[in-house]
């Protein structure tokens, strides 16, 4: 990032968003495991959708920052470098290793240390796990996804998360590169299209918590059809006065169910998947959903409202296909 504030190669800035974009999807996914890892799973549930909803914050500030202030990216690459680097001396210096990974490893004893430390800092006492064993089960002791292939459930869950993250991205990356094909102010409708994943992301922990996993990732996509179905529609109807709060409007329908769907799909792969194997589980899913990316700046310079049907028919499927997932597969640790 450092080095791309001062490219001035369009070849050397292509090189280095690529070694930026590889980095950017490990650092992402590592964080949000190492993050929950340090939850229950009720916590999991309320911390994750808040934590990915300043996703949508970024989103709105960063247009602000390019409507209102300046056209310039530097200030906005400088000010991600800083805050970066502040948080990674503080990750650093004073967070301990994950207690579930160090389980997992077999390394009982840290990860004993940690909880101690940990009910320290929340002034917890220390009696429940102080003189207990805990373990992963031997069956599940290391982390190489060929050792789930022979339990079909969490299998077949794997298998669909893969299609939820890949239609999911696919999506929500298709739809930002459309958005400049579409009806009405390219500004309102980006700061409509951030602030609706904000709301979506804020209230998911509420809907997570009181409907489950499966109806969640149901509500989601059905949003996403609805929005997506509309837009095909009316594509082209809104350049009336009468007609300037469509688009914005359906906008917020879609990115809603986008950014629901999202939720559903990381904490899928959280809950549903045992916690020596996440990290492999999620790396596979991001490697079939950064490959269905690569395809969504293609599919949004189709004629429109082609490739919006061509989204509503990957939205429908993965309705489907989430009602599938089997939502007690993944084994406790004892």
């Amino acid at each position: 990032m450092t080095c791309l504030v001062v490219s001035k190669s369009y070849f050397q800035t292509a090189v280095l968003l690529f070694f930026l974009g590889m980095c950017a999807v490990g650092r992402w996914t590592i964080t949000y495991i190492y993050l929950m890892e340090f939850m229950t799973e009720y916590h999991q549930k309320v911390v994750g959708p808040l934590t990915q909803s300043l996703a949508g914050l970024v989103f709105v500030f960063s247009t602000l920052m390019f409507d209102k202030l300046t056209k310039h990216i530097v200030y906005l690459e400088v000010g991600t470098v800083t805050v970066n680097f502040i948080l990674l001396l503080i990750c650093v210096c004073y967070m301990p290793e994950s207690p579930k990974y160090l389980l997992s490893k077999g390394k009982g004893r840290e990860a004993k240390k940690v909880l101690r430390k940990m009910a320290r800092v929340n002034k917890c006492s220390t009696a429940e796990f102080q003189d207990k064993e805990i373990t992963l089960p031997r069956t599940l002791s290391n982390g190489a996804l060929s050792s789930l292939w022979n339990i079909k459930d969490i299998r077949n869950n794997l298998l669909i998360l893969i299609m939820i993250w890949s239609v999911t991205s696919f999506g929500f990356y298709m739809m930002n590169f459309i958005l400049k094909y579409l009806d009405g102010d390219i500004f309102v409708n980006t700061y409509v299209f951030g602030s609706a994943e904000f709301v979506a992301k804020m209230t998911a922990s509420l809907i997570l918590v009181k409907v489950g996993l499966k109806r969640l990732l149901l509500i989601a996509y059905s949003l996403t059809c609805a929005g997506v179905l509309l837009l095909a529609l009316f594509f082209g109807s809104a350049t009336s006065t009468n007609h300037l709060l469509l688009t914005p409007c359906l906008l917020v329908l879609t990115r809603f169910g986008l950014a629901q769907a999202f939720i559903g799909a990381y904490l899928g792969a959280i809950t549903l998947i045992p916690t020596s194997h996440v990290s492999s589980a999620m790396g596979l899913c991001n490697i079939f959903a950064r490959i269905s990316t690569i395809a969504a700046p293609f599919v949004s310079e189709m004629k429109p409202p082609t490739n919006l049907y061509i989204l509503l028919c990957l939205a429908i499927l993965v309705a489907f296909l989430s009602q599938l997932l089997s939502v007690e597969t993944k084994p406790s640790t004892s």
